[in-house]
């Protein structure tokens, strides 16, 4: 507590299960502190990045960073007994919400867990799925636990809002990232390269498994290249958890290579390489970002990627490519993952001029679509939407109500501070109407309910958040086969108010007609009351605390 009087401290539980959720995790904490005023409480699992932001964690992040399928059965014993420790800290601790970010396989399963023992957190996954990519019916799945959804692409939200998860676009995290900030000069002097000496930056993954399979590769292709167009240096980025793998397996590699740690060397070897090969993943944008053109290469066991075969949906698998919606990088997959393939889109990123132009226009391109609408840093935007999903409650200070009469007439005390919360609209045929609202005027879906005591669904869209924002409520009434009459189709206007009996005992005091009088929804819960204006327009009071 700040003070007397002063609200609790938010406690949050934030959960990353690998290096990439990490970065965003420090990120998060830091905006989550900046909009709290320094009172947050935190708890949960990260890496190097959160605990410099003052998370500490509960379990090592390298037990939890395995790709693949066929990769993680070892792991399996392992992260079970995290899972089941990880569920039981958060049953003790007892945080005000869990976020849960990237990395699915270990933090959806806490999620899942908590969910299924009747859990009344608030639960927020930052980073969707790649639903757009593969297994479609994740986003169905992920639905049944998550309050909210935070996406990092601009196009996921309405593969989740179909489902009826409140989806948000935060913007993607990378351009927080610095990659533009790198330093040439500095990284030059710091390593002894001369101007005039090409530099590549090689990354061949920041999981042991990425590492295992890429880097032989890599090398053999770094020989090769250096056959083909003459000497060069290497900066190897790395992180902390693969850095004395990488360093073992890129000894024997051409250009005497440097392994570097942390993100400032990183981006300052960026801003001195000509070109990059790295393995598929988000370090791609952040080449993009610093304007380095490049070619990605991934492979997986073979098992992984027969299945893979089967199921993917889109035929590029780089960022970059799918934001401009053409193949600009080379992706060098499964067979083509190998030297010759390499060396040869690496001497055309480093020779042709034309080539390096269609890449630098593209990134630009990519870059500006991951930007979110409003202005804000993905960290600032993603705070604001945990803290409004962690909101239970409306924030005191609404719009101040009007008085009633031109009189000296004042409201009634029961209305408090009242704001107007939605319009009502009844509809048809949901689905289609949900498809105006969300596809093709970019409302957001906030939250859907189906009430099968009732027979009526119950959808809700917007602009902004329900908390600061007034909103529509479209209201789906099961078996309606006719159109509804313009007239009967507008259902209501709805105001939330402290106390909905309080608040009707004065209005008819004061001669208003109230057709519903105060009391629960029938098939819901909540509070409410209808009342008429002097037209015969009905209003909905909603009890609010």
């Amino acid at each position: 507590m700040s003070g007397a009087g002063a609200p609790a401290a938010p406690f949050i539980f934030l959960i990353a299960g690998e290096p990439s959720g990490d970065a965003l995790g420090a990120a998060l904490i830091a905006a989550l502190r900046e909009r709290t005023a320094g009172r947050l409480k935190i708890a949960g699992i990260g890496g190097e990045q959160m605990a410099a932001a003052g998370l500490t964690s509960l379990v090592p992040l390298s037990d939890l960073a395995v790709g693949g399928l066929v990769e993680v059965l070892p792991r399996v014993p392992r992260l079970l007994r995290h899972i089941r420790g990880t569920v039981a800290a958060i049953d003790t601790l007892q945080p005000d919400a869990v976020v849960t970010i990237d990395s699915s396989g270990f933090t959806w399963r806490v999620a899942g867990r908590l969910r299924r023992r009747g859990s009344r957190l608030k639960l927020i996954h930052y980073v969707a799925p790649m639903v757009w990519a593969w297994r479609p019916r994740r986003a169905r799945h992920i639905a049944r636990w998550c309050d909210h959804l935070l996406t990092l692409l601009p196009f996921e939200p309405p593969y989740f809002e179909r489902e009826g998860l409140a989806a948000s676009f935060v913007g993607h995290s990378v351009l927080e990232s610095g990659a533009e900030c790198g330093d040439a000069v500095r990284f030059r002097a710091v390593h002894g390269i001369a101007d005039g000496e090409l530099v590549i930056s090689v990354l061949p993954g920041s999981r042991a498994g990425e590492v295992r399979r890429l880097a032989p590769v890599f090398g053999k292709a770094l020989h090769r290249l250096e056959h083909d167009i003459g000497p060069f240096r290497i900066a190897v980025p790395t992180v902390a958890g693969v850095a004395e793998a990488v360093a073992e397996r890129a000894a024997d590699w051409p250009g005497r290579p440097i392994v570097l740690r942390g993100a400032v060397a990183k981006y300052d070897a960026f801003a001195a390489s000509r070109a990059a090969l790295a393995a598929s993943g988000t370090v791609a944008l952040e080449l993009a970002l610093a304007g380095v053109p490049m070619a990605v290469a991934y492979r997986l066991h073979p098992f992984t990627e027969m299945l893979l075969d089967r199921i993917l949906k889109v035929r590029q698998v780089n960022l970059v490519n799918l934001l401009v919606g053409r193949a600009v990088v080379p992706e060098h997959l499964r067979a083509d993952c190998a030297p010759a393939p390499l060396a040869g889109s690496l001497a055309r990123l480093i020779r042709d001029d034309a080539v390096r132009s269609a890449h630098l226009a593209a990134y630009n391109e990519a870059v500006a679509r991951l930007r979110a609408p409003g202005g804000l840093s993905p960290s600032r935007a993603a705070a604001d939407r945990v803290l409004a999903t962690l909101a239970a409650q409306l924030p005191d200070g609404g719009v101040t109500p009007m008085t009633m009469t031109e009189s000296e007439t004042r409201p009634a005390e029961g209305l408090g501070k009242a704001r107007l919360l939605h319009t009502m609209l009844r509809v048809k045929d949901l689905d289609r109407s949900l498809h105006f609202y969300t596809d093709l005027l970019g409302m957001q879906l906030l939250r859907k309910r189906d009430y099968p005591t009732g027979k009526f669904t119950l959808a809700f869209v917007g602009y902004g958040e329900e908390t600061d924002s007034t909103v529509i409520e479209l209201t789906h009434n099961w078996g309606q086969e006719e159109p509804y009459a313009l007239g009967s189709g507008f259902g209501h206007l709805a105001i939330g108010v402290p106390d909905v009996y309080k608040a009707c005992e004065q209005l008819g005091a004061a001669g208003v007609k109230i057709p519903r009088p105060a009391g629960p929804m029938a098939h819901g819960g909540s509070v409410i009351a209808f009342i008429e204006d002097p037209d015969g327009y009905r209003i909905e009071l909603v009890q609010r605390s």
